[in-house]
């Protein structure tokens, strides 16, 4: 694959990808509510999502470890995911079944976001200059246009057109992986097993958690940022109902969205330039205070159009930490379980933290307010973030002493 066609084919990958996530996902607490279901059944179907995150993310990096190609695995999960979503709607009368449907979409749906961004990691190592910011920035563009238009399509239409519109997606985004060719990268990592004398599993699974959990640098950033999610996933899953509360509907739910997927082209198109100037423990440091800002902006915007600029704090927060994630995990884990780490650590920020968050978030919403819930959480992503400044500064004071006496 030539590094042309590599930036373009991920690029319209990453592009399809966002766009299917964007039609369903963002929007699930506002679907739920439509049909009928209270602030804490929505925090029980958000759980639902987040335990498929956490018990399908190592099983599935772990699986990409062991496989040499793994476009088959890519394509038949969001083939899956495509047939499953005509259970949305039997699961309008069915609580069970929606939980189910929703448990069963992440796992195949969400479950791969940094299976794509690891993928390209893996084939460009074959000497190919792939831009990361490039590719990545289309996921960006298809995300905005996608939650931009579907805001004013639900207006118009109701929440009954997102499974077609999803379903069109998720066959799309299985095309367009067709066209990722990893052949030379199949065949070089095949002889480097070969010669390393290792059998075709490559790392145990168990082997591969204790090299994380004995890794200080990856058990650090996992911590804080599990730390963080705690209070990002309740206050970003419930921004549709503040909104509402507030007396916006779902074109300006659809407007934020856009504004906030718009802000992150920027930075991602400058990743380059920015990593030249930083380092990825750095970058790291700046969007976990970006996010701290974007939180508390959310929370505390008293207007439901301030809710929704405030959606542009993205490019400070998920802007920088897009690029600097796929830059700081290779830098801290050995390439041998890059698809482990990175999905150990969706698992657990995404997974866990989405369980223990979106359970607290809708029981505090449903006790106190929604206002409430999001002022009080902005605490976790302020704590998370202090952590990992605190502990990679202290690092890297000690390492600089460390160079003095020498």
């Amino acid at each position: 694959m030539t590094s042309r066609r590599m930036n373009w084919v991920f690029g319209f990958l990453q592009g399809t990808y966002w766009m299917s996530y964007g039609v369903l996902f963002p929007f699930l607490v506002r679907m739920c509510a439509s049909f009928g279901y209270d602030d804490f059944e929505c925090g029980v179907i958000l759980t639902g999502v987040t335990v498929a995150n956490l018990l399908m993310q190592p099983l599935i990096g772990s699986v990409c470890d062991r496989l040499l190609r793994i476009k088959p695995l890519f394509i038949g999960m969001f083939l899956t995911g495509a047939a499953a979503s005509f259970l949305i709607y039997v699961g309008k009368k069915s609580f069970v079944v929606l939980v189910l449907t929703f448990l069963l979409l992440s796992a195949c749906i969400q479950t791969l976001q940094y299976i794509i961004d690891i993928w390209s990691v893996r084939i460009s190592s074959t000497g190919i200059r792939y831009n990361y910011g490039f590719s990545r920035s289309f996921g960006s563009l298809f995300y905005a246009v996608a939650t931009g238009i579907l805001g004013f399509v639900l207006d118009r239409f109701g929440m009954d057109v997102i499974e077609p519109i999803f379903f069109v997606s998720a066959l799309l985004t299985a095309f367009v992986a067709l066209w990722v060719d990893e052949n030379e990268c199949a065949a070089r990592l095949a002889a480097e097993r070969e010669a390393g004398g290792r059998k075709r599993g490559a790392v145990p699974f168990f082997r591969a958690i204790g090299m994380l959990v004995r890794n200080p640098r990856y058990m650090i950033f996992l911590v804080s940022y599990f730390i963080i999610q705690i209070g990002n996933l309740p206050i970003y899953n419930y921004t549709a109902r503040k909104i509402e509360i507030l007396g916006g509907g779902s074109s300006l739910l659809g407007i934020a969205l856009f504004f906030q997927a718009i802000s992150e082209v920027p930075m991602l198109l400058l990743q380059n330039r920015l990593k030249a100037r930083f380092s990825a423990e750095t970058l790291m440091r700046m969007a976990l205070i970006g996010m701290v800002i974007r939180a508390a902006g959310i929370a505390f915007a008293p207007t439901a159009e301030l809710v929704a600029a405030s959606y542009l704090l993205q490019f400070v927060s998920f802007g920088i930490f897009i690029g600097a994630l796929v830059l700081y995990v290779p830098e801290i884990v050995e390439k041998e379980i890059l698809f482990t780490a990175q999905t150990v650590f969706a698992a657990v920020t995404i997974g866990l933290a989405g369980i223990l968050g979106n359970l607290a978030g809708g029981y505090v919403s449903k006790t106190c307010g929604v206002m409430e819930m999001m002022h009080a959480f902005v605490g976790f992503v302020a704590a998370g973030c202090l952590m990992f400044l605190i502990c990679t500064l202290a690092r890297q004071h000690k390492m600089r002493k460390e160079r003095e006496r020498v």
